[in-house]
């Protein structure tokens, strides 16, 4: 059985809108593509999201109908435009990572997921990305001077610790070291120039958890910090800029081969040229959501207003003759209005809208309806929401559909299990993937994926958990205490004042 009952035709007419695509639908929509474009010999899908919330419940959604394929996801940075702070280590790891598995050939059907802030911008070329990394396994003869200057240089922390992606520390014969897209940090094991194990290790145990056979490295930062770079930095910044009369932080940091907070905001003084995630990809089939467009308006807008603040406080700096920065502008750093739209919604493109437009010329509607929801029985008093949902869930068997009930976790769909087999529904199926629903037979199956709201196509019937229950709380994480002592020690210093939990 296809996951579409309506399937979509990349032949024929010229497709420019998916409609009555609702969210959770969406991510069979893009399976369904992705699998058509491979056997068409097109290398990926690329879709936008409007923002980072929607990418993420995407790639979940997608990962449970479609385990198998391929899924990239490409976040931008945390930081704002013209920000003096460097973006998140762990989230520029990500990139990184994506970017260098881009690099490489498919061999299978691939899906990218990234956000408009992410597409907006400027990254390195992918023959940068490409020299970026650094191979080896146990029984190799290893320069171990080679290796730590290929961390320094590519944004790796020394640190006497190992705690966060992106850190790597040396004692003796032994470099631990955090690869940027890895679970977990790895203990390179050296006897002289061989190396003998690598092994993963928790960070807060510090406690070896099993080795690994080969270790792929890739750069932990977009910028790199050899002697190449900084040459190519200072001459791009004086002819940009003009000459260094006065003490610029950047400038002299850089200049040393030091790194300087937020320098990736003049990432292209670093590299000879830049591209996108869009040359990347280099996909055949580009698909957004409805708001994307959107968001791109919003987000050229913010980069303009931040632009302009900089270029404000950089004239009363000047005026006051006190310290200041230069800042490019933004067609350096951020596609402008017309190559957006060229790459973004180009022939090759699809929209993807909840809302229904009818079939006609340019569309291809799959009609799919909201599902019901159950606020009215949870606020009507004597009634027993349960009782509706498994009234419900009877003339939905009845009629010949199959009924999903999807939870958002593992423990949430124990929960609602516990609860639906109290007010006796039968035949409850857990599944964790499309095929096993496929093959559940007769009954229920619940699953897990966030879903805001359920739906129904001419098969089944999705419904998520919100429609019984109403708007999940979330609940703030609180902040956990080192889970062993070495993750505090690593914070403190010869002198420091240290209290005792009980006698002060």
């Amino acid at each position: 059985m296809n996951m579409l009952t309506n399937p979509i035709r990349l032949t024929g007419p010229e497709l420019s809108v998916l409609s009555g695509v609702p969210p959770g639908f969406d991510a069979m929509v893009l399976a369904d593509l992705c699998k058509k474009g491979f056997a068409e010999s097109q290398t990926a899908v690329l879709h936008i999201s409007h923002d980072a919330k929607t990418l993420d419940t995407l790639s979940k959604a997608v990962r449970f109908f479609a385990p198998d394929l391929e899924i990239i996801e490409f976040p931008a940075w945390d930081c704002l435009p013209y920000d003096r702070i460097s973006p998140n280590p762990g989230l520029v790891a990500r990139r990184m990572v994506a970017m260098a598995r881009l690099c490489q050939k498919p061999s299978s059907p691939r899906l990218v997921i990234t956000t408009v802030n992410a597409a907006l911008q400027r990254t390195p070329c992918r023959d940068t990305i490409g020299n970026l990394s650094f191979i080896t396994k146990p029984g190799e003869i290893i320069d171990t001077n080679r290796l730590l200057n290929f961390l320094a240089v590519n944004g790796y922390n020394r640190c006497s610790l190992v705690m966060e992606p992106g850190d790597y520390a040396m004692r003796g014969g032994i470099i631990d070291l955090y690869p940027p897209g890895s679970d977990h940090p790895v203990r390179l094991d050296f006897f002289g120039d061989a190396l003998e194990t690598i092994r993963h290790f928790e960070p807060e145990t510090q406690r070896s958890i099993g080795q690994v056979s080969i270790l792929e490295l890739v750069g932990a930062s977009e910028v790199q910090l050899d002697d190449k770079s900084i040459a190519r930095f200072r001459h791009n910044y004086i002819s940009t800029f003009g000459a260094v009369t006065y003490q610029d932080p950047l400038y002299e940091n850089i200049k040393a081969g030091l790194r300087f907070q937020g320098m990736e905001q003049w990432l292209p003084l670093f590299h000879e040229t830049l591209e996108t995630i869009f040359d990347f990809v280099d996909a055949s089939l580009v698909t957004y959501d409805h708001l994307t467009q959107n968001a791109f308006a919003e987000r050229q807008e913010q980069i303009a207003d931040y632009f302009e603040a900089r270029t404000a406080a950089f004239t009363l700096a000047e005026r006051n003759e006190q310290s200041r920065i230069h800042h490019l502008p933004p067609e350096q750093l951020y596609l402008n209005e017309t190559d957006w739209l060229k790459k973004s919604s180009g022939p090759n493109s699809l929209m993807l809208t909840p809302f229904s437009e009818g079939q006609k010329d340019g569309v291809h509607d799959f009609g799919i309806r909201q599902g019901r929801n159950f606020a009215a029985e949870r606020a009507m008093d004597g009634v027993n929401v349960f009782e509706a949902l498994i009234e419900h869930l009877n003339k939905l068997t009845i009629s010949g559909k199959s009924v999903i009930l999807v939870s958002w976790s593992e423990g949430a769909r124990s929960r609602l299990e516990g609860l639906l087999s109290e007010h006796g529904a039968g035949h409850l199926t857990l599944c964790d993937s499309w095929s096993e629903v496929e093959k559940a037979g007769n009954g229920i199956r619940l699953v897990v994926f966030e879903l805001e709201a359920g739906f129904e196509t001419q098969d089944y019937c999705f419904i998520a958990e919100q429609d019984v229950l109403g708007d999940r709380l979330v609940q703030r994480k609180k902040s956990k205490k080192a889970a062993n002592f070495l993750t505090e020690a690593a914070s403190l210093s010869p002198g420091d004042l240290v209290v005792h939990v009980d006698h002060g």
